[in-house]
């Protein structure tokens, strides 16, 4: 506030937006669990605390208006964070000292940094499902929506390199749409993926599960 608005004449005219960090996930080095469960953990604390500061100081949390995810977004999923939107949109201001906490509104960046335009889409409708986003919220950016895909694959000469499991949670993605929308004459296709999941379920999980699971 000091720095915007030294003499503090206007701040009611602006607000803030509190931004959660996404980062690589390290959770499974020697430990089981799921994906990012140090970062799962962090930002829950750091959720919570948010929760309070709304409930404690209504006055100055009226500026705080929304939160976001920014960072790089390859290896961080939007599952990561839904738990957190998800509890911190349900979080309704209560009357406090006649004053009202606004309900917090979200964006989330996605899309704009993947390894393959089917993971850029991928990653936006997890966004938009999982962190329970709707009118009033905001994309940061989603730039694999508007890319021409022909263009796109031509110039990475039509070679991608990603990792294994996200190429098979791509592939079934991409397999469960085309059964959603009916899209037709693509059995030949759909015959593909189905030996590309084979493949790649084998060689990621099944072949990793003990003989009686």
């Amino acid at each position: 506030d000091r720095l915007i608005d030294p003499e503090n004449v206007q701040r009611e005219n602006y607000f803030y937006v509190f931004h959660f960090l996404k980062s690589t996930d390290k959770s499974l080095e020697n430990n089981w669990g799921c994906r990012h469960r140090k970062l799962r953990t962090k930002i829950e604390r750091q959720a919570k605390v948010l929760a309070n500061f709304r409930r404690d100081y209504p006055e100055i949390a009226c500026r705080v208006r929304g939160i976001d995810a920014a960072g790089q977004e390859i290896g961080c999923r939007p599952e990561v964070f839904a738990t957190v939107f998800r509890y911190l949109k349900n979080d309704i201001g209560e009357e406090c000292f006649e004053i009202r906490v606004p309900q917090l509104r979200c964006t989330y960046h996605v899309g704009e940094d993947f390894l393959d335009i089917l993971d850029g889409l991928r990653a936006i409708e997890e966004a938009i499902c999982f962190l329970n986003l709707q009118c009033g919220d905001r994309i940061g950016h989603a730039l694999a929506l508007g890319l021409n895909v022909e263009t796109w694959y031509s110039r990475k000469n039509n070679y991608l390199i990603l990792p294994a499991q996200d190429y098979l949670d791509n592939i079934v993605w991409m397999y469960e749409k085309m059964v959603e929308w009916d899209i037709p004459d693509q059995n030949n296709l759909k015959e593909w993926i189905e030996g590309e999941f084979t493949t790649y379920f084998n060689e990621i999980y099944k072949n990793n599960m003990h003989s009686e699971v």
